[in-house]
């Protein structure tokens, strides 16, 4: 699992500060200083095959990733591939989730959540399968079901691209934001600290 995209996404460990997680076609967490790192850091198998040995021959890459420490001592995880376009021709622009436990040795179960149902729209999750430009977990809801996530598209009258959804349910149901943005790839979101009810995107067409 060692190949990466340039620069790979990572995070300091919100659960844990002296941690890194690192997306490879894995997730990966360890020491923030870089010592003593190997295979046993893998916290899932290779996403798009399962397999937990070997690099990432061909395997899709992880373009963005989101974590929420949880009141249990845990933390949840949220992943997206890059797409179609970008390399990944196995699962493009799929999104997944598990729930990691420090305590466990066990690896955490991650869960294919792009084949669940979109709401408000008959177009299922990034139906093109572009890239998940950015995830952003919503530190309101201290249960981490609540997510947003953007698409890396162009909407067009070819492709009536979805470039932003959310979840209240930890991505069992989803619903499109896209109404009255731009028809431009959206790159980044976050939700203001001080108000839920705010949201923040970043296009290529300003921010909105």
């Amino acid at each position: 699992g060692d190949s990466m995209a340039f620069p790979a996404p990572f995070l300091v460990d919100p659960l844990d500060r002296t941690q890194l997680l690192v997306a490879t076609c894995r997730v990966w967490r360890g020491p923030a200083n870089g010592v003593g790192w190997s295979v046993t850091n893998a916290i899932s198998p290779l996403l798009d095959s399962g397999s937990t040995t070997g690099p990432c021959g061909g395997d899709a890459l992880i373009r963005s990733i989101a974590a929420l420490p949880l009141a249990s001592g845990g933390e949840i995880l949220y992943v997206g591939l890059y797409g179609a376009l970008n390399g990944s021709q196995s699962l493009p622009g799929h999104v997944f989730a598990a729930t990691f436990d420090p305590q466990s040795s066990a690896m955490p179960v991650w869960q294919d959540l792009t084949l669940n149902p979109v709401t408000n729209s008959t177009r299922p999750l990034n139906q093109y399968g572009f890239d998940i430009s950015s995830i952003f977990i919503d530190s309101h809801d201290t249960a981490g079901q609540t997510v947003y996530l953007t698409v890396e598209g162009f909407l067009n009258t070819a492709e009536q691209v979805l470039t932003v959804y959310t979840s209240t349910d930890g991505g069992a149901h989803w619903a499109s934001l896209t109404s009255y943005l731009p028809s431009a790839p959206v790159s980044a979101v976050l939700v203001d600290p001080q108000n839920s009810q705010t949201v923040y995107l970043a296009t290529d067409a300003g921010v909105y």
